[in-house]
């Protein structure tokens, strides 16, 4: 008999963990299981967290059906009336003990991402509660309840930490701070929210100092008031992101005119300034971090559509918007720690664009495991589905570790829908070893040959962005 793989044994060993150990123990803290009876807190665990990602919409029958493919008949009714508060908290301490598991699948082979230990993604999404939830999951406004999922993504090994939950109306940069620290040579992508401390009217720079010390990289657009220094003089005060990048294009035109007048005469010539890129070794904030600004100028008609979605949002905040912010919109700007041997601008770019991948991942949990999507009205009936179905969620991201992250041109989708058709398997081998190696291997097996992404050359995907940048020279 072949070995089993490490990521299907590592896979196989937490669903057992989870969804059978810390789901007894967790039924006996929570108060919801007081005696012996035929429906155990793994049962019901395996039923709704199994159930929902078969089928996201099942009905309490379905449900019920689940459960008995568990090992315990129980009527739609009857299940009905144990999902209360008691088994919401039950919920979420498995779903804690889930999200504490730590899967890594093998590295996937993009020369880009294996420059660093890790490439971090961090980002939120919101799950909307019923209001009489309001009190456990307040959101932000009155009398409203919502959940926050904070989640961080390695796209090198595809280690899921998160989702870590909190009150919708958390802000993400002190939400943000529940994750873990980043370990050396790593690098983080994060968007504008997790550090622009909008209701304190400033642009955080502790977290980037907080990377720098560990050793770690970040790469992140930067706040449009954002003061930035002259890293030779330092008695020179600050001054805004678009007074830098006016003295680089002037220097650059320059640099273009004297070119051309010397390679005239060979019929050479020196256009495009550079291209529109930008580097320039700046200071940052009142902080004075050390960063290269990124920067490269975009198309006249992209800058004219961010124009008008600036003055949209001005109008709906009734705020003006600064002339800053409109003379920046004919660029895209990154700030980094990370040198020029191991980014260049070029690959920041790409890189960049990278972190929409966990948008991807936000939009598989909500179009195809239905987290955000709820039905009945007892709210912690309701409270329970949505722990189930983002349980659900995690077992699914380790199937995908154990199947088909190392292949770059991965299919979420496809994946999901493979595990989908799946699920009731699991369900009905999770107590027995053996059976449950051969459903995993027979998973794995699906996603290794049809979980695919076709490549386009009209509007490449992003891993043949990433490809193709590696290959450039």
């Amino acid at each position: 008999m072949s070995r089993l793989p490490q990521a299907v044994q590592d896979v196989a060993t937490a669903l057992q963990d989870v969804l059978m150990d810390v789901a007894d123990t967790a039924a006996v803290q929570s108060g919801w299981c007081q005696r012996q009876r035929k429906l155990s807190g793994s049962v019901l665990v395996q039923a709704l967290t199994l159930g929902y990602l078969a089928k996201p919409q099942a009905t309490r029958a379905q449900l019920a059906q689940a459960a008995a493919c568990a090992g315990v008949v129980i009527s739609p009714q009857g299940l009905a009336q144990r999902l209360d508060e008691k088994a919401a908290t039950l919920f979420q301490q498995v779903l804690e003990a889930a999200v504490a598991q730590v899967l890594c699948a093998p590295l996937v082979p993009v020369p880009l991402l294996c420059r660093f230990t890790s490439v971090e993604v961090r980002d939120s999404t919101i799950i909307t509660l019923p209001a009489a939830l309001a009190e456990k999951w307040p959101g932000c406004g009155e009398g409203q309840a919502a959940l926050k999922a904070q989640v961080r993504l390695d796209l090198c090994r595809g280690r899921l930490e998160g989702p870590l939950l909190g009150a919708g109306r958390t802000h993400d940069a002190r939400a943000g701070r529940a994750h873990t620290p980043l370990e050396a040579g790593a690098l983080h992508l994060a968007d504008l929210g997790y550090f622009d401390l909008a209701d304190l009217g400033y642009f955080d720079l502790a977290y980037f100092a907080e990377l720098m010390a560990h050793g770690a990289y970040y790469l992140s657009r930067v706040k449009a008031n954002t003061l930035l220094y002259d890293t030779c003089d330092a008695q020179a005060g600050g001054q805004p992101l678009s007074h830098w990048l006016h003295q680089a294009e002037r220097r650059a035109e320059r640099r273009a005119e004297r070119c051309a007048r010397q390679c005239a005469k060979g019929g050479n010539s020196a256009n495009g300034a550079g291209c529109g890129m930008v580097e320039l070794q700046l200071q940052m904030g009142a902080e004075r971090l050390p960063c290269r600004v990124l920067a490269v100028r975009v198309p006249p008609a992209v800058a004219a559509q961010r124009r008008v979605r600036l003055k949209a949002e001005a109008r709906h905040k009734q705020q003006p918007v600064s002339a800053e912010r409109l003379a920046l919109a004919e660029w895209t700007v990154l700030v980094t720690n990370a040198p020029a041997e191991l980014l260049s601008v070029r690959e920041a770019l790409v890189l960049y664009r990278a972190r929409w991948q966990i948008e991807r991942l936000f939009r598989l949990w909500k179009e195809v495991g239905a987290v955000d999507q709820w039905c009945g009205n007892q709210a912690w009936a309701i409270l329970c589905e949505v722990y189930a179905k983002l349980l659900g969620c995690v077992v699914q991201h380790w199937l995908l570790l154990s199947g088909a992250w190392e292949d770059a041109a991965r299919s979420w989708h496809k994946a999901a829908q493979l595990v989908q058709n799946h699920a009731y398997a699991l369900l009905g081998c999770l107590a027995h070893e053996k059976s449950l190696h051969t459903t995993l291997q027979t998973i794995r097996r699906g996603m290794s040959r049809a979980c695919r992404l076709e490549k386009r050359s009209k509007a490449p995907a992003t891993f043949q962005l990433l490809l193709a940048c590696s290959a450039e020279p």
